[in-house]
Formats: structure tokens, C-alpha cells, sequence
């Protein structure tokens, strides 16, 4: 085995990861490195042990898929979607931030980054002194999307999520029909990881966009896909891959990626995830629990009876609207948008 990377990854990956979309513009989270052992499959990497760090790369692509010379690129902002530091199935990850005491200790542990203008360093932008930022932009690099004007970009390191943002000084550029780069973020994967993390942006403005112009409103560059990247701690045993849900059988595949099936008829029945009580799966109308084709106060009763039963019994079979055996929450709200009338 390679240091780092499994043998066998196809020279190429990097580019079919970042061509993803058939049309319209792009914004790519790409995994490109780690510091253990990893195999990447398209946007996903895969490593051989938790306690890594991932380093993902920003990349835009496709905002003139015509080359037709317009729209010309303005200005970019990325948002990082902090909700996918969580997704796996136990661990959460984090920013990297390896202590430091000046921008050259960052940059012999990161790699070569821009600094200064909060693009990236040692306690730089609001990120706390003493320690390298996680999330930057190396300006230095000849495939950075505005290496040839002058700009203007920033790391927004004061939330969890992280916005990266540029805008050209200087008139704006056309596409150059590549895959421009456009920042790093770098997380902390953590021993106690398991499962698959989805790490992606935040759409809409503000939030991931590309613009022509910076106008009031921004005219936006569209449509904008925006294509996350996964981190996938590799499995051994199904016991790795158990996602505490009884409702469904764990498999560890031959990749070392996770994936569960369900252990039930689900045409047939609902299930109960603590531990895996079958109950008859509703018919008819939803939310008729009288089968006299409409959904009045006549079902509420019955409902408001049920409501807060888990693992739902004989008495209140045919109740449960979301299909999980239990009468919640999430039942109530599906329940009130089917209430018709107050007649009995």
C-alpha cells in the first residue's frame, strides 16, 4: 500500500469528481487527500481508519457551459453546510485547527496557502491565535479562479459552517472551460467515527452562489448545482455499520462502505426502530381512522386517545401516519394537514 492512498486509484479521479453536472454551473466540495490511508471514488473518500484529516478543495466550474463569452464571473461566495459535520452514524467532525505560532507552521502542515486578507495562516480573521485556520484560500496557486486579475477573497472563519467568498477588482473573467479551484477546508475525522459524512454547501443568497455582478439584488449565475463530498470511514464488520434502528439489517460491503436494508414487508407493515415491533401499515384516506371517507373530529378522538403510544398496540392499528409505530409529533402535523371538518 501506498503512504496515504490505497494502490489502484485511476490517475483521473480528480476530474471525473469534478464533472458531475451535464449542464448549468457548478460549485464541487472534492475530497483530494488525507493524512492516513484513503481510496477516493469520485467526490468520496474513503479511509482505511478514523482519526484523519480530510482535506477537501472547493472547485467552480461551467458558469458559460455554451463558451459563448457571457456570463462573465464577477465574484463567488461559498457556504459550508456545518450540518454535515454530524451525518455519519456515531462522531462528529471538526475544523482542523493543529496549534501554530506563525503563518509557516501552518503552511508545512497544510500545504502551501494564501496569507493574509483572512485567505488563511496562524489566528488570522477572527480564528483563535495559536492555532492554523482550517478553512483558506491559496491565491498562489495558478488554477485559482481569479489567478489571473486582481481580487479580493476571504475566509468567514466565525461560524461553525464557513463562507468562502471572492470578487475581481478588475474586469470580469470568462470561463476558462476547466475546473478552477477555489479554497480548502480541512476537517478532523475522529477516532470514535463510523458511517458516512455529507459535507456540502448552503444554497440560495445569501449562501453558494455565482454572480456577474454584485448589484443589489446580486444577478446570479443559474442554475447552480452544487455537488457535496462524502467521507466514509471504512467498515470491517456489520457491527460497524449499525445504525440503531431494529427496523433494519446492517451490511458491511466489500468497499468498506455501510448499508442497511429493511427487515420487514414494508407494503404490508410499519415498524417501531427501538426494537423492531411490526404494526399493520394504514389504509384508505390518511388520517380516516373510521373509514367513512373523510378526516373529522370523529378521527381526532381516536387520534388523541393514541397519541403518545410506542410501539403502537391492537387498539390503535391503522393510526400511525408516518409509519413508524408510534404516535408523535410528526404525526400530529401530517394529521392537521388532512382535517377537513369538524362534523362527527
Amino acid at each position: 500500500m501506498m503512504s496515504g492512498e490505497r494502490v489502484g486509484i485511476l490517475g483521473c479521479w480528480l476530474v471525473s469528481a469534478m464533472t458531475l453536472s451535464a449542464s448549468g454551473a457548478e460549485i464541487a466540495l472534492v475530497p483530494v487527500r488525507a493524512s492516513g490511508d484513503f481510496t477516493i471514488v469520485g467526490n468520496q473518500i474513503i479511509l482505511e481508519s478514523a482519526g484523519q484529516q480530510v482535506f477537501l478543495e472547493i472547485y467552480l466550474s461551467d458558469w458559460d457551459p455554451d463558451q459563448v463569452g457571457t456570463p462573465l464571473l464577477k465574484s463567488w461566495q461559498a457556504d459550508i453546510d456545518g450540518s454535515g459535520y454530524t451525518g455519519g452514524l456515531e462522531g462528529t467532525l471538526t475544523p482542523w485547527a493543529p496549534a501554530c505560532t506563525n503563518d509557516a507552521d501552518c503552511e508545512a502542515l497544510m500545504g502551501s496557502l494564501g496569507v493574509g486578507g483572512g485567505k488563511g495562516g496562524c489566528g488570522v480573521h477572527g480564528f483563535p491565535d495559536g492555532l492554523c485556520a482550517p478553512g483558506f484560500i491559496n491565491d498562489t496557486r495558478t488554477d485559482y479562479v481569479f489567478a489571473s486579475v486582481s481580487n479580493v477573497s476571504v475566509v468567514d472563519l466565525r461560524r461553525l459552517r464557513y463562507r468562502f467568498a471572492a470578487a475581481v477588482t478588475s474586469s470580469p473573467i470568462t470561463d476558462p472551460g476547466t475546473q478552477p479551484y477555489g479554497g480548502t477546508l480541512v476537517l478532523s475525522v475522529p477516532p470514535d467515527a463510523r458511517g458516512t459524512f455529507s459535507v456540502g454547501f448552503i444554497g440560495g443568497d445569501p449562501g453558494t452562489s455565482l454572480m456577474v455582478n454584485e448589484n443589489s439584488p446580486p444577478e446570479l449565475i443559474t442554475p447552480l448545482h452544487l455537488t457535496p463530498a462524502q467521507i466514509t470511514v471504512a467498515c470491517q464488520t456489520a457491527a460497524d455499520c449499525n445504525d440503531n434502528n431494529a427496523c433494519t439489517r446492517d451490511i458491511c460491503r466489500p468497499s468498506g462502505t455501510c448499508a442497511t436494508i429493511g427487515n420487514y414487508d414494508p407494503m404490508l407493515y410499519c415498524c417501531y426502530p427501538a426494537d423492531g415491533t411490526l404494526c399493520d401499515k394504514p389504509t384508505g384516506l390518511p388520517g380516516d381512522f373510521d373509514g367513512d371517507g373523510n378526516v373529522d373530529l370523529a378521527d381526532y378522538a381516536r387520534f388523541q386517545v393514541c397519541f403518545g403510544s410506542a410501539p403502537l398496540g391492537e387498539a390503535c392499528a391503522g393510526v400511525d401516519m408516518d409509519c413508524d409505530c408510534a404516535l408523535g409529533d410528526s404525526d400530529v402535523t401530517k394529521f392537521a394537514s388532512v382535517l377537513t371538518g369538524p362534523s362527527y
